[in-house]
């Protein structure tokens, strides 16, 4: 007897190209701290030590954009090599919030 897979849900996706949609608040006193509608399914993870981004949804990661040399060498050995390591990670630009899940990708019509 085969496990079931469960499906997930795409509840709190926002829509358009990015992990997060509508400006929530802004701060007056400080102009440039904005709050944003985020995906409930954007995280981190911890793999051999090292924080790298993940996706939920996708049940992926991706390497941060300021990651260290050493925590690098340390997923090349996690995973066996370079190559292995940006083939298990490979949401490359999920560091920057940019969705790769191609869940509600459609944008609301001006008004």
């Amino acid at each position: 007897m085969g496990m079931k897979s469960k499906k997930k849900s795409t509840a709190g996706i926002p829509k358009g190209s990015y992990c997060y949609g509508k400006l929530i608040r802004a701060q007056e006193t400080y102009p440039f701290a904005r709050t944003y509608e985020r995906c409930p399914h954007q995280t981190m993870k911890k793999i051999a030590g090292v924080p790298v981004c993940w996706c939920k949804y996708l049940d992926k990661g991706g390497l941060p954009d300021n990651l260290e040399d050493k925590d690098f060498a340390k997923l090349v050995a996690r995973f066996g090599g370079e190559n292995e390591t940006f083939d298990a990670l490979p949401l490359s630009l999920l560091f920057d919030s940019v969705k790769e899940c191609g869940v509600n990708e459609e944008y609301e019509e001006a008004k």
